[in-house]
């Protein structure tokens, strides 16, 4: 098993990165499942690691995201 993003999907390969950036490169016909998981990609301690301005700097931009992922619907 494989997990990761998802980098590109071309053609009859996938591209998947994983928590270390180490990117891997399948072939679709080797792939039997794909699931999407239920886990963010972000550390769970991410508030820790960050100080104050920087985490508010993290929530405008991925609020800012989200308003152009909605835009484009």
């Amino acid at each position: 098993a494989i997990s990761g993003l998802l980098k590109e999907l071309e053609g009859n390969q996938v591209s998947i990165v994983d928590s270390q950036a180490k990117e891997t490169i399948l072939s679709t016909a080797n792939i039997d499942e794909r699931l999407p998981s239920s886990l963010s990609p972000m550390p769970a301690n991410m508030a820790e690691i960050l100080n104050e301005s920087q985490f508010r700097d993290l929530v405008s931009y991925l609020l800012a995201q989200k308003r152009v992922v909605e835009a484009a619907r």
